[in-house]
């Protein structure tokens, strides 16, 4: 019987050779039916069993390259290799002769890594990743934990508001705590003198109380004063007794306060009068003798004074150089004009007036800004038995 020689000619199906049907889509996955070997190949009756069995072999190939186009490339280079004939010398139609690539869009999702897979929030892991190692296979927290962490937040800001609402709310205390030990609120104690003293002389404004309550709240509540509390007491025209027993009395209530009875009331016109000099030295000696025992000290009349004596007051109420800080000195100005004209403009005009010629254009305004950065002024009122 002769042999026929296996051809890529003969192996075509016979269904891709027929001019009247169109060629399949190399890009169609569809499969198509298993074909019969009688009818596909020629003369195959006048083949052996042993061209059959490879002819049955060859059908198959054929076969797997319509089911998966992806390893159509190996196929043919097998065949290539196998045969030893090139793809150029098959006489085959056009399209078969298309470049074969695999399917587009095609995505291949690849095992996770030993290690590196991630599990979402809640989801067990030994179901997902049976291969991750021990210590991983836990299961996911319970989701009652996020209502326990909204639970510590709700907590934490109820305390919160509850802490803002007591110290904005919290009532003010007798004493004033600082980063020291605490204090004993000396003003909230010496207010019922100053209270007193209030309702003795009520023709007396707000305002005058204000001026003198702020400088001796402030002399009595600081712990280390770094300036002596200043007053400066204007009277009018006719009043001058008036003014004299006030500032008497808040200088006493304020010795008396710190358990002090000696007389703190110097009157610029006992002064010695024969010079300017001895004048100034007169006055330096008596107030080192009254602020060595004493709280405060009233100094009257001061209008009297010259410009180079009244200079001595600023070394006595400066912040920096003040030997006595911890004290307060009153001064008291009498202006000799009516109420109405007097204020507190009128009292700087009027020191200025009689102490400016005397002192440098830098010194006056120098002491000005010392001596009268308080002023008080003393209304009218009705007469009192002032025994100071």
């Amino acid at each position: 019987m002769p042999i026929v020689k296996l051809t890529r000619e003969n192996l075509t199906p016979i269904a891709d050779r027929m001019p009247g049907k169109a060629p399949r889509s190399p890009k169609s996955p569809k499969r198509s039916p298993k074909p019969n070997v009688k009818n596909l190949y020629p003369d195959i009756s006048q083949l052996g069993d042993k061209e059959v069995e490879n002819a049955d072999a060859v059908a198959d190939e054929d076969e797997g390259d319509d089911i998966n186009t992806e390893s159509e490339d190996d196929n043919i280079s097998d065949i290539e290799n196998k045969d030893g004939y090139s793809i150029d010398s098959i006489d085959e139609p056009d399209f078969a002769k298309r470049e074969l690539r695999p399917r587009k869009n095609r995505k291949v999702q690849p095992l996770p890594e030993q290690g590196k897979a991630k599990p979402k929030a809640n989801v067990n892991r030994e179901r997902i990743y049976p291969h991750l190692p021990e210590q991983q296979q836990k299961p996911a927290r319970p989701e009652g934990n996020g209502i326990l962490k909204n639970l510590i937040w709700l907590l934490g800001i109820m305390f919160i508001s509850i802490g803002c609402v007591m110290v904005l709310f919290k009532p003010q205390s007798d004493t004033v705590s600082k980063t020291g030990p605490q204090f004993v609120d000396y003003y909230k104690l010496f207010k019922p003198k100053f209270d007193g003293l209030r309702e003795r002389y009520p023709s007396q404004t707000d305002r005058f109380w204000k001026v003198i309550g702020a400088s001796i709240r402030r002399l009595l509540n600081t712990e280390i004063p770094t300036y002596p509390a200043i007053i400066m007491m204007s009277i009018p025209r006719g009043f001058s007794k008036v003014g004299t027993c006030i500032a008497k009395e808040i200088s006493n209530n304020l010795n008396s306060f710190f358990n002090q009875s000696v007389s703190s009331y110097i009157d610029t016109l006992t002064l010695d009068s024969t010079s300017p000099p001895k004048t100034k030295l007169d006055l330096d000696k008596r107030l080192i003798s009254v602020l060595e025992t004493t709280k405060s000290v009233v100094i009257d009349h001061i209008e009297t004074l010259k410009g180079s004596t009244a200079l001595l007051f600023h070394g006595y109420c400066d912040g920096d150089n003040a030997p006595y800080k911890s004290s307060a000195i009153i001064f008291v100005l009498h202006t000799g004009v009516e109420v109405n004209a007097m204020t507190e403009y009128y009292v700087e005009a009027e020191l200025t007036r009689r102490w400016g010629g005397h002192l440098g254009v830098d010194e006056m305004p120098a002491l000005l800004s010392r001596i009268a950065n308080n002023i008080a002024l003393v209304s009218p009122g009705e007469a009192v038995d002032c025994q100071l």
